[in-house]
């Protein structure tokens, strides 16, 4: 697992080695400068533009990464790109690694000229010290810095960690020794963001503290073993992977587990088994509501009265709104593709295609996730993509 992320600088054709060297983040560049710049993408053997039209900071998150950057600090418009532009009416979430994954029209459709070109501010993240534990430094405005622990809390830790790359945090703690610039202080994060630009703070650099209040992290990382979206859960923890028990597991702590490895919500768990080396958590006692794990009762780390047959399982589910980020068709992830859902309130948006997943929804209200809610089995329904479900959301 690489943690330890430097940001390579732009050579003189001003374009950008994304830090993983993935085939996926070599597609994108920033033009101008190191981590500051007009945003440029590689498809079909052409780099062009990305068009400023809807494009937010979720999208700018996604075209960060894509780069090799941890997330954004800010978007504008840039302009003066010439070529192609290959993108435009960008609808990212924000979690997503590459603009690829996000819902936008087909390559090279647009009604704009380079005078809208999109321009990004990325930053980056990192932990100073080990692989998952240390003290946490950002990249902000060509400088690596550190983070004060005045009002730093779990949420916030859980965010910092996401940023990086993990699942999310354990604890957090005074790591002290960092030099230089001191980037951010007083952070106020829900815990639900993707990075700590997405959190309410001071400006960056304004702070009253010293270096021995720099913040430190104790990050964990969770994962399927078996399909992305269903299979054994591990959780990786002190420098290893390791099980979890199925011991009192129930809905309430699988929704959070999907949660923590970036799913809306859980379908169904299950004994898994099969598991080899630590058995990490037991007893698990979520309410449901948790942005990880490590937030919820648990036995001690590593404390457990089971066996490897006992290594639970699950089975993750998304949902997205295909339109707009509040308001569109509502769309579940199941059993490997998107589908609908057939409409019996708020209104019919129509037009999807393929599966159509959920019919005849019965839900009171106070569910945590649509799984919970009566229903017809998957994929049994009665309806048309004339009938397909769209939702606004407050």
């Amino acid at each position: 697992m690489l943690v330890f992320f430097f940001v390579t600088l732009c050579n003189s054709a001003v374009v950008c080695v994304p830090r993983n060297g993935s085939e996926q983040s070599q597609m994108a560049r920033i033009a101008g400068g190191s981590h500051h710049g007009r945003l440029e993408i590689y498809h079909n053997r052409l780099w062009g533009t990305v068009c400023d039209d809807s494009f937010d900071l979720n999208d700018a998150h996604a075209a960060c990464r894509m780069i090799g950057f941890s997330s954004a600090e800010s978007f504008y418009t840039a302009g003066n790109g010439i070529g192609q532009i290959w993108l435009d009416d960008m609808a990212c979430y924000g979690h997503e690694h590459s603009l690829t994954d996000c819902i936008h029209p087909a390559w090279g459709q647009h009604n704009c000229g380079h005078g809208e070109d999109v321009g990004v501010n990325c930053v980056d993240a990192r932990i100073a010290g080990g692989s998952n534990s240390g003290r946490l430094e950002i990249y902000y405005n060509g400088l690596w810095g550190s983070v004060c622990d005045d009002s730093f809390d779990l949420n916030d830790a859980h965010v910092a960690c996401r940023m990086i790359g993990f699942s999310s945090a354990e604890s957090y703690y005074t790591a002290g020794n960092g030099s230089g610039q001191i980037w951010l202080d007083d952070m106020a994060c829900y815990g639900h963001e993707h990075s700590l630009t997405d959190c309410i703070h001071p400006a960056w650099g304004q702070h009253n503290c010293v270096h021995g209040e720099d913040v430190g992290l104790n990050c964990v990382d969770a994962r399927f073993v078996g399909k992305s979206n269903n299979g054994r859960l591990e959780i990786y923890h002190n420098g290893q992977w390791g099980t979890v028990c199925d011991d009192t597991f129930d809905m309430n702590d699988a929704h959070v587990a999907c949660r923590m490895i970036g799913f809306s919500s859980a379908e169904s768990f299950y004994t898994a088994g099969g598991g080899s080396g630590q058995i990490m958590l037991d007893d698990m006692g979520c309410t449901g509501h948790e942005f990880s794990l490590t937030t919820c009762t648990h036995a001690a780390w590593g404390q457990h009265n089971c066996g490897h047959v006992e290594d639970v399982g699950i089975y993750c589910v998304e949902v997205r709104l295909v339109g707009g980020l509040r308001r569109g068709r509502l769309e579940v992830y199941y059993d490997g593709e998107w589908g609908t859902v057939s409409a019996v309130a708020s209104y019919t948006a129509g037009d999807g295609d393929g599966q159509i997943w959920l019919d005849d929804m019965a839900c009171i209200g106070d569910e945590i996730s649509m799984t919970e809610c009566q229903h017809r089995e998957w994929g049994t329904h009665n309806c048309g993509h004339g009938e397909d479900v769209g939702i606004e959301c407050i």
